[in-house]
């Protein structure tokens, strides 16, 4: 009897409830294209990197954050397995809310469209991928998480280096500033010879790696003396 009773439920009780399934270390490409702007972020070299609507490297947490979202998205409703393709436009596929496309290197690509709420319930919205028949439902609120503004999913850190493999660093402010080198014995005064402490050196590198970017302000500056750097007020140099 126990048997039966677990076989005897709903047929949607045993489809798979995730909507993409996703290699997030494997995804080469995603694209996110919204009414509004198009996001396009590219795997390279272990790296990621923004290449729409802007270029710039992106901030591997973020995108592995985004990436994870796309991978535990579930279907809330299994609505039509074969959905007559007239009628798109009346799920909102025609300008779909969004219009997500993921490549892997050994796979064909798959687009996912967005489109729009269910008219019995709002917090819903269609949803339909590219490799497969049947209409879907998805929160609204989980789509509207992957519209990421690309400053968002760009790299946030000013310095990228393995503190082990720094071999001089030199800050430099108005006439004064100070050159410290790795020897064998440990960090020295470039000038003078003497020898720095290291766990003093340890922690301003990493308060180094720690120092972020706060905001984006001009994509091209052409005069960078209207906001102090010419001269600069402060510089910081890293060696490896």
């Amino acid at each position: 009897a126990a048997l039966f009773d677990e076989a005897n439920q709903p047929s949607e009780s045993f489809r798979d409830a995730l909507l993409i399934h996703l290699d997030t270390w494997a995804v080469q490409e995603l694209r996110i294209a919204s009414p509004t702007v198009t996001v396009t972020l590219q795997q390279q070299e272990n790296r990621w990197r923004l290449m729409q609507p802007i270029q710039d490297a992106a901030g591997r947490a973020e995108v592995n954050r985004l990436l994870s979202s796309l991978s535990n998205l579930p279907i809330q409703r299994f609505l039509n397995d074969e959905p007559p393709v007239e009628e798109l436009a009346a799920w909102g596929f025609d300008h779909p809310k969004v219009e997500l496309t993921i490549r892997e290197p050994a796979a064909p690509s798959i687009t996912v469209f967005f489109g729009k709420p269910l008219p019995d319930d709002a917090a819903l919205v269609y949803a339909k991928r590219s490799d497969e028949a049947p209409l879907y439902a998805v929160k609204a609120e989980a789509v509207e998480k992957l519209l990421e503004s690309p400053n968002g999913l760009r790299a946030k850190a000013c310095f990228e280096f393995v503190p082990t493999s720094v071999s001089k660093v030199a800050l430099t402010r108005e006439a004064s500033g100070w050159t410290l080198e790795r020897s064998a014995e440990g960090w020295n005064d470039s000038s003078t010879g003497m020898a720095a402490e290291r766990e003093m050196v340890d922690a301003f590198l990493k308060d180094l790696l720690g120092l972020e970017i706060s905001g984006f302000e001009d994509e091209a500056p052409t005069d960078v003396g209207r906001y102090g750097l010419s001269p600069p007020q402060a510089v910081i140099s890293v060696w490896t």
